[in-house]
């Protein structure tokens, strides 16, 4: 993927980021408007992944954690409503190849593992599979060889329950990592 892409993605969340702002800006301004869970959990979760898309641009913020921790509080205060996005957020800002984004080892266990928890409780597949990853590799960047070895296998015993070679591929890399 080429850079301008990249910065049209990135165009497209801030603007996406104005619209909703506005709008909710308007709601909040009428006398009798309700204004749905919905739109404070779509803007919380459009700031992370701005900041996210920022990370992989770059373009360094210094209130970029903060601001990634304070919109993953708003997620939560939304409860079992907003797990999905929470968790994809969290899978986001996890992601141990990003690492501009969060600061150390530790903050990649803890995002992964508390997005690891919400799929299982969703029964995606395809995030556990996510989460799985970028804790082993998380952990094997950490030199946590043991630990990753145990993210490995249960990586892998997802692969198998899906029956999918794609998804033992990461599984089967770390596991090479380890080896060395």
């Amino acid at each position: 993927m080429n850079k301008s892409w990249f910065l049209e993605i990135n165009a497209f969340y801030e603007q996406a980021i104005s619209t909703v702002k506005g709008r909710l800006a308007q709601l909040a301004a009428l006398p009798e408007a309700d204004i749905e869970p919905e739109m404070p959990l779509l803007l919380a979760a459009l700031h992370c992944y701005h900041g996210e898309m920022q990370a992989r641009l770059g373009i360094h913020d210094p209130t970029r954690q903060t601001n990634l921790d304070a919109n993953l509080s708003t997620l939560r205060k939304f409860g079992s409503t907003a797990y999905p996005e929470l968790a994809d957020v969290l899978s986001g800002a996890g992601d141990p190849f990003t690492r501009r984004l969060v600061d150390g080892h530790a903050t990649y266990r803890r995002y992964n593992q508390e997005a690891l928890t919400l799929y299982q409780s969703l029964g995606d597949r395809f995030g556990q599979w996510s989460a799985l990853r970028s804790l082993g590799f998380a952990a094997l960047f950490a030199g946590q060889f043991a630990t990753a070895a145990g993210y490995v296998d249960q990586l892998s015993a997802l692969a198998e329950t899906t029956a999918d070679a794609h998804n033992r591929l990461p599984a089967l890399y770390i596991r090479g990592y380890i080896a060395l």
